[in-house]
């Protein structure tokens, strides 16, 4: 490219508040910038905010500026100094946002400062997500595939999930009807993938909900940030916790206890990664708010019962080393029944799905970008619907899972085949009181997606298979 004889004084922008070491490709390339212009008998200034670095090196360039990287500051500089032109792409990242900001509010062009290297339009094609990925389709170069999302739920999409059909299905009747899940599967079959993607089928809170939640998080000084945030709270304590910081505690001394996790995610999800490896106190702290939506603290200081309805999804592997079912297990059988025993019986008995997660498919993973997976968004909708059928029902806010047991019969009619079915399957499977009634609510919430007013055979054959976990801990 020709010597351009109008560019008398050009201006360097740094690489910022570095550590030597860091960024040094910028650090250098400034630095060969700054002598091949000064060769030439072109007059720089350079400008950057860390001493430190090798670029900021006074007889490097004609004017050095040891200033903050803001706007502010170079257009200070550029009034004083008035260069022709700026270079911007020889300080990382720092140097193009700020070449980008002063040309999109007009005032490189108010001071007739051109950009050096590159025109602004390149510089958004190239910075610009979409902008990037639509150049790449026009030009027919091969791109991987991609969208761009500006929000929690869009950036965690169940379409991410490749394959895994039957826990998809199981979380949504789950969001359908209030339901706890625990997933128990190998490693790397995308447990924690699904969970965490959980709280965008959820329906939003209501006013009601939103206000509950606003007094829970300011009961820890934390109200302002429960206002600004619109999705329900979702919570994902490390299995190091203890009793106290699950179910609250440690208040300052005469004070009463402060909110643990299980309130925290109140009207919200409670994701219990690694769920036996949780220590046994812990996870008996679940069995009362599971029931009744609340937990009661006595302390020195006083008695207090915060609420506590959250939906709880808990992983898990099979067994300890992870891959009981397949050929890579090592665990014997008494290992594998030892480690299901870390739960207890009680505590399964409250979670009314039971899922067991089977490793991604080859073909799932080959077809990536090809086949298109079911957006949340798809599955939201269906839960919406449900809900709505609920409420119409059982009356405001009253889901399923929170069908009061005297309330069942009326709300839960059984078909003949179905009523036939469950009996039988009682005795065989051994079920408990609590576990028969929790999964009448499930087959309730499977009716209920199918828009049926009656619970069939079908729908209450796909809530018995939900059980299966308690059965394996208890044989």
């Amino acid at each position: 490219m020709p010597k351009d004889p109008r560019i008398k004084k050009v201006l360097v922008i740094g690489s910022g508040p570095i550590i030597i070491g860091q960024a040094a490709e910028f650090d250098y390339s400034g630095t060969q910038a700054c002598r091949a212009l000064k060769s030439e008998g072109v007059e720089t200034i350079l400008v950057n905010s860390n001493p430190a670095t090798i670029m900021t090196d006074p007889d490097i360039a004609d004017h050095v500026y040891i200033e903050p990287l803001t706007a502010e500051v170079i257009e200070r500089i550029i009034e004083k100094e008035k260069p022709d032109a700026i270079l911007p792409n020889l300080g990382g990242q720092m140097g193009l946002n700020l070449s980008m900001e002063l040309a999109r509010n007009g005032f490189l062009d108010r001071s007739g400062v051109r950009l050096l290297a590159c025109k602004p339009d390149t510089i958004d094609r190239a910075e610009d997500r979409q902008l990037f990925k639509d150049t790449m389709e026009k030009l027919h170069q091969p791109i991987i595939p991609s969208k761009v999302v500006e929000d929690l739920d869009d950036a965690l999409d169940f379409a991410h999930v490749l394959g895994q059909h039957a826990v998809k299905r199981a979380l949504e009747i789950a969001a359908a009807g209030g339901h706890n899940v625990l997933l128990s599967g190998p490693p790397g079959s995308g447990k924690s993938m699904a969970a965490k993607r959980f709280s965008t089928i959820l329906p939003p809170l209501s006013d009601s909900e939103r206000l509950e939640v606003i007094r829970v998080w300011s009961a820890i000084g934390r109200g302002q940030e429960a206002v600004e945030r619109a999705e329900r709270p979702f919570r994902a304590p490390h299995h190091n916790s203890s009793a106290n910081a699950m179910a609250g505690g440690s208040g300052a001394a005469g004070r009463l206890p402060v909110p643990g996790e299980i309130t925290l995610a109140h009207r919200g999800v409670l994701f219990l990664d690694e769920f036996p490896e949780f220590r046994r106190d812990v996870l008996e702290t679940l069995r009362q708010p599971l029931e009744d939506g609340r937990v009661t603290i006595s302390r020195v200081a006083g008695q207090v019962t915060y609420p506590a309805r959250f939906q709880l999804i808990a992983a898990m592997n099979p067994c300890k080393c992870g891959w009981y079912g397949t050929e890579r297990c090592t665990c014997t059988k008494a290992a594998v029944q030892q480690y299901l025993h870390r739960l207890s019986g009680p505590l399964l008995d409250r979670i009314d799905l039971q899922v067991a997660v089977q490793p991604v498919e080859y073909a799932a993973l080959a077809a990536r970008g090809q086949a298109s997976e079911e957006h949340s968004a798809d599955i939201r909708a269906r839960v919406l619907a449900a809900r709505e059928r609920q409420y119409a029902r059982q009356g405001a806010d009253v889901c399923n899972a929170a069908i009061p047991p005297p309330q069942l019969a009326e709300h839960c009619p059984l078909s003949a085949d179905a009523s036939r079915m469950f009996a039988a399957a009682f005795q065989r499977l051994g079920l408990t009181a609590r576990a028969h009634d929790r999964v009448l609510r499930v087959a309730r919430t499977i009716a209920d997606l199918a828009d049926s007013s009656v619970i069939e055979a079908e729908h209450l054959a796909e809530a018995l298979q939900y059980r299966s976990l308690d059965r394996a801990a208890g044989s």
